[in-house]
């Protein structure tokens, strides 16, 4: 299979210098002074022409049927369960109906590439277009949303069995197939058969409390077990740099766009411990101070580095300051 995709690779870029070279081609043929006053020729399986404007539409045609070609694959080559329009009709429709619509279908892609008209033709007549009720003012006609799903069952095989061709229904039916790397199966810790129910629903195994677009689920304030996600990710950030050759004012950089996203981004749904708050602060002045390697000492105390630059510090944001902030906007 590597050597497949890697022949089809290399056949890919090859058309694509070719075509590199045809296009430098015609430029210098179009462009150049010193063909000015001379007559270009085109040899078919016919005849030879020599006319220029006889020249000029036998390239247009000749680059109409090569469009049309690739029109085709490029059209054959989507899913057949793929929506193509907003009329619910999908590729396998037209795919099957392509004797039929096969010439609409190629010409108005001509079209697109000649005029850029498609897209504006088929919403003026596409019945079914809205925008969404709540944005027509913004002019939003979709909107996507985070969304995870929980399923329950009774943890025995024929559950399983069936839970698991319910979602292969789902997938035949609705085109959307479940991820099983990011998909768990949180189970009763009285359970000694897990590694058999994982196996068929080739799942991973879960544990309370679940994560919500990377974020814990509780229902009660957070804690430094709950929190200790966080400072693994910012030091495993750290940890990461440690081949590259970096100067203070690269780690000052690091701090503010990298490090401190990460913080901000729990910040905005928690309240963080202050217990947290200072093992965040120690990572980031060590790394600001020690590096990497962790040798050195401190030279300024941390809240002189989140002043101003006016007043002696490097503007790096206070965390908790920061959360309260973020935090005021539930209220």
């Amino acid at each position: 299979m590597e050597e497949t995709g890697q022949n089809v690779g290399e056949l890919q870029m090859a058309r694509m210098i070719a075509g590199n070279t045809l296009c430098g081609w015609y430029y210098h043929v179009l462009s150049d002074e010193e063909t000015e006053g001379t007559k270009t020729t085109v040899q078919t399986t016919a005849h030879t022409i020599t006319n220029s404007n006889e020249v000029v539409a036998e390239f247009i045609a000749f680059h109409e049927q090569l469009l049309e070609k690739k029109s085709k694959l490029a059209f054959f080559d989507i899913a057949e369960d793929k929506l193509l329009r907003l009329d619910g009709y999908t590729a396998a429709f037209y795919k099957a109906a392509w004797l039929v619509i096969g010439g609409e279908i190629t010409q108005a892609i001509i079209d697109l590439f000649t005029n850029g008209w498609l897209l504006k033709q088929m919403i003026e007549q596409e019945t079914a277009f809205r925008y969404h009720w709540r944005c027509a003012q913004l002019s939003l006609f979709q909107l996507e949303f985070a969304y995870d799903l929980l399923l329950f069952c009774e943890a025995r095989d024929p559950s399983i069995v069936v839970f698991q061709r319910g979602l292969e229904l789902f997938a035949a039916l609705s085109g959307l197939h479940v991820n099983p790397a990011k998909s768990q199966l949180i189970l009763s810790k009285a359970r000694h058969d897990s590694a058999r129910l994982l196996a068929t629903l080739d799942f991973q195994e879960g544990h309370l409390p679940i994560k919500y677009l990377g974020l814990p689920l509780i229902s009660s304030h957070l804690s430094l077990a709950n929190c200790r996600p966080l400072l693994d990710k910012i030091d495993r950030y750290i940890q990461g740099w440690g081949g590259i050759s970096q100067s203070f004012a690269a780690r000052v950089h690091l701090i503010k766009s990298v490090l401190m996203a990460l913080n901000t981004y729990w910040a905005m749904a928690f309240t963080l411990p202050k217990g947290i708050i200072k093992e965040i602060e120690k990572c980031l002045e060590n790394f600001l101070w020690k590096g990497v390697a962790g040798t050195g000492y401190l030279k300024v105390a941390w809240p002189q580095v989140c002043n101003p630059v006016d007043e002696g510090g490097l503007r790096v944001r206070d965390i908790q300051s920061l959360n309260l902030a973020l935090m005021s906007r539930w209220l």
